[in-house]
């Protein structure tokens, strides 16, 4: 086979098409131009075999960290039509290979999304997080979707129904605000428990894009109120028949009415009445301990667990190539099981050097 490249300028029918090639929500143009700026700019490619397209791949154009350097980063991975883990490297290295030869500086796979990800070996490829996503599979009879669910998630949303717990769905600004606030509440939570943690999910949608994926039809609400009070909280991007859980928020009052449960309970059976086929419940990395309590929380739902690795390669054009033996480094010592001040101190030396490049 002999795969060749090719940058698709005009986009008019690119989500029709990649829905035919079973793509990520992350590949859709609607997406990527909803969260386009003076900073992002989509792009989009074709993988052809003669005249024929087997793969497609969308994503954004950012600067490379304080430098006036480009490079290239994917939400998710290739949406390869030929099922052919050598066809599905020949085009990724035709990609890498085109970032190289057009001055980007990197390539970058975050693959939030487990669709389109396989576990295909790529010399250019020096830098991988394990993670998996969580994922229920709608396409199936309710029957086998109920059991899935645990019966401790079915015990708590019976519960929380019981007190009148009610789920609903919005798009407004007054919620958007309403999940920042419990999310904050939810990470005091976490952090009290397990150490300090990250609240956001992916990188680059801030309130701003949160709420212009909003305005443009592509995100909703679900949540769970009580005594017309909000407890849990859960935005959701949904496009075409694909959902992926984004962010959520809960207080202790819903933590202890059982609303998580009950808003997953009602939610995946919902979605899959409406006809929608992927629920993605988010991904996690799978070297994090104090994560064990969301990978157990998220397989109580019913949820499979898929592998999605985060894949980069390191600089692939000087200058910043000369940077590129302190990456390896830091993905050493990333992987190193030593005690955590060490390691911290060990990674910041690394930072002297990469001065903020290798963070995108």
């Amino acid at each position: 086979m002999n795969v060749t490249i090719v940058e698709v300028k005009k986009t008019e029918n690119w989500d029709n098409q990649i829905s035919q090639f079973n793509g990520s929500l992350f590949l859709y143009s609607s997406f990527l131009e909803s969260i386009e700026d003076s900073e992002k700019k989509p792009v989009f490619f074709e993988f052809r075999n003669g005249n024929e397209t087997i793969a497609m791949l969308s994503g954004i154009i950012r600067p490379v960290n304080k430098t006036s350097e480009k490079q290239l980063f994917f939400f998710s991975g290739i949406a390869c039509r030929v099922d052919d883990d050598l066809a599905f490297a020949e085009c990724k290295e035709s990609l890498i290979n085109y970032a190289s030869q057009n001055s980007y500086a990197r390539v970058i796979f975050e693959t939030y999304d487990e669709i389109n990800y396989r576990k295909v070996v790529s010399k250019h490829i020096k830098i991988a997080r394990d993670r998996s996503e969580f994922v229920i599979y709608l396409d199936t009879n309710k029957e086998e979707i109920l059991n899935g669910f645990n019966p401790n998630v079915r015990r708590l949303a019976r519960k929380a129904k019981r007190q009148g717990a009610i789920l609903k769905y919005g798009q407004s600004s007054t919620l958007l605000n309403k999940l920042y606030d419990l999310m904050e509440q939810t990470h005091e939570e976490r952090t009290a428990k397990y150490g300090n943690n990250q609240i956001t999910a992916l990188p680059f949608l801030d309130y701003e894009k949160l709420q212009k994926l909003l305005d443009d039809g592509l995100a909703q609400f679900c949540y769970i109120e009580h005594e017309q009070e909000i407890l849990c909280i859960q935005y959701n991007i949904v496009i075409g028949n694909l959902v992926y859980g984004l962010l959520m928020g809960t207080n202790k009052k819903g933590y202890k009415l059982g609303a998580p449960s009950m808003l997953f309970h009602e939610v995946i059976q919902d979605y899959r009445e409406k006809g929608y086929i992927r629920y993605n419940l988010g991904g996690v990395s799978m070297v994090d301990k104090k994560l064990e309590g969301i990978k157990k929380f998220k397989l109580s739902m019913g949820a499979k667990m898929v592998e999605s690795k985060q894949e980069n390669t390191l600089f692939l054009n000087p200058p910043l190539s000369r940077l590129n033996f302190i990456l390896i480094c830091k993905q050493f010592i990333s992987n190193l099981k030593i005690p955590r001040v060490i390691k911290k101190q060990l990674l910041k030396l690394t930072s002297l050097f990469l001065k903020g490049t290798d963070v995108y």
